[in-house]
């Protein structure tokens, strides 16, 4: 029985093809997914931060459940575009932001359980370093199995924000407005920034 053995140099182009096709696959138009979430989340958040600076309410906070609001139509969309060619590298990003986007829903819904039940402090503010950190995983993730150093290291350097969020939440228990504008550039250099380079480098070998 005869046995079909890839070369050393037929496995990396092989590789190379997978890696190429799910950076093909992640384009929506002209420009992919990291950019179009990122610029939504950038947008959202502004106008949160204006609302809130103008009637000095935190209830405006309740308006990042048009996150799955725009999920579900990112999703029709996509569900009447040709599906692209599913591989293993494809699967195994969507698989990471399907977990993500499980803990994206468990967090705000645990946050309201725990408001409604009068269950201490709870502030719907911890939702600002806890996106992040599920931002920045996706993201971080998403460069290594692409083999994309930037998308890669440009997350994790951007952690230095929730974690100092964190600080400034445990020490007065707060976060002040300008901290939306901190969560704001960091979303759109987490994002927004490894999305462009991930879109010019995937059309410029086209």
């Amino acid at each position: 029985m005869e046995t079909n053995n890839f070369s050393e140099k037929e496995s990396l182009e092989l590789i190379t093809k997978m890696i190429n096709s799910t950076k093909d696959s992640m384009d929506i138009g002209r420009w992919n997914q990291f950019v179009v979430w990122g610029i939504f989340t950038v947008l959202l958040g502004l106008v949160i931060f204006v609302l809130m600076v103008y009637t000095g309410s935190p209830k405006w906070n309740w308006l990042w459940f048009l996150m799955f609001a725009f999920w579900y139509s990112q999703k029709l969309i996509a569900d009447r575009k040709p599906q692209p060619v599913v591989t293993y590298n494809s699967k195994a990003i969507s698989s990471v932001w399907k977990v993500l986007g499980f803990l994206f829903a468990l967090t705000p819904i645990t946050l309201t359980i725990l408001a409604f039940l009068d269950y201490g402090m709870v502030s719907m503010t911890l939702m600002i370093p806890l996106t992040l950190i599920y931002m920045g995983i996706g993201v971080s993730f998403s460069g290594i199995i692409l083999h994309e150093p930037f998308v890669t290291y440009i997350p994790i350097v951007c952690m230095i924000s929730p974690i100092v969020m964190f600080n400034v939440i445990l020490d007065v228990h707060e976060m002040t407005l300008g901290w939306y504008i901190i969560f704001l550039v960091t979303v759109f250099v987490m994002m927004v920034i490894p999305g462009i380079i991930l879109h010019y480098k995937t059309i410029n070998k086209k």
